[in-house]
Formats: structure tokens, sequence, C-alpha cells
């Protein structure tokens, strides 16, 4: 997830009943939709998403920004591991 970069508006929010029930976001970047899976994410960035959220994840990081209502919000994700 480190090197992941995401950069779009959330499509959707869903748990994936058919892959074990794991927190997934669909999220269009305007040419493709990525799908993102947050299992184990303990940092609420799952619960907090909603469609329509523009959000952002740089490379080589695990600080997120999400915008909604002209407001960001910003989330460290954390998979419970001393290097994430």
């Amino acid at each position: 997830m480190k090197f992941l970069v995401v950069k779009g508006r959330v499509d959707s929010v869903y748990e994936d009943k058919s892959n074990h029930s794991v927190n997934t976001v669909n999220v269009n970047s305007g040419n493709n939709i990525q799908i993102v899976y947050l299992e184990p994410d303990r940092s609420g960035l799952f619960n907090y998403l909603q469609a329509n959220d523009s959000i952002f994840k740089e490379y080589n990081s695990y600080d997120v920004v999400v915008k909604r209502a002209g407001k960001e919000n910003y989330f460290i994700l954390d998979f419970g591991c001393s290097n994430n």
C-alpha cells in the first residue's frame, strides 16, 4: 500500500462479500477505475469515505487526504505493523 498512488473520485465503498468481506474502495481516476483494498487498515478511513469524495495518496507514503464539501480530512493508514 505504501507504494500505491491514489488520486481521483470515490465511486463506491463496500465490503466485498465475494472476497472475504475485504474493505474495498473503487476510485475513478478519470481514465480508469482503481480498486483499493483497505483491509486491515485501522485509521478510520474506510468508515469515513463516501461516494464522490476526492481522495489523494502519494507514492511512498501512508498519508491520505480526503476532500469533501470543500473541507480536507487527513488520515495515516495504519495496518498494525511497526513499518506498516
